[in-house]
């Protein structure tokens, strides 16, 4: 899924595919995509941060920062918090649902997502996976997912949870 999206931006460095979202995890992240920005030697230099490879702006960032600019302002606001024991349960339910997916058990894995999604519907991870699944016209056809359908499945689904 990642590899249109990095081919498409020109990158040249190199992308971690986090399918078990350890790095999520780590940093409490529950949306997709982001970003970090490592030094040469791995320390963080700056993130996690929304990434959007097809704003101009964030790609001029990017394209700078590995050029030597200093880390851009745009970067500044950090995304993510400490996670709640329901988020961390969802997660290992979003580990169990990749592990099902590389054994060809695509029921299995949208079973365990959609347990995740039930301990903790604001991780958009769990969520755009479970959609990804179901709609796969919805991101993987075109240059890139239709972003109009996830925002008006996300507000369905709310009104559903309310």
């Amino acid at each position: 899924m990642v590899k249109p999206y990095v081919e498409r931006a020109g990158s040249t460095h190199p992308v971690l595919v986090d399918r078990s979202n350890i790095t999520g995890a780590t940093f409490g992240v529950k949306i997709v995509p982001y970003a970090l920005a490592l030094h040469t030697d791995g320390t963080v230099a700056a993130g996690p941060f929304r990434a959007d490879i097809d704003d101009p702006n964030f790609y001029e960032a990017c394209r700078a920062w590995a050029g030597g600019a200093p880390v851009p302002e745009l970067w500044s606001s950090r995304i993510g918090s400490p996670l709640s024991s329901q988020a961390r349960e969802a997660l290992r339910y979003l580990a169990e649902s990749q592990k099902a997916l590389s054994r060809g058990e695509r029921e299995k894995a949208l079973t365990l997502l959609r347990r995740g999604y039930e301990k903790d519907p604001e991780n958009w991870t769990i969520r755009k996976q479970i959609w990804a699944l179901e709609n796969p016209d919805k991101f993987y056809e075109g240059e890139k997912p239709d972003y109009d359908w996830q925002k008006q499945q996300r507000e369905m689904e709310d009104n559903l949870r309310q």
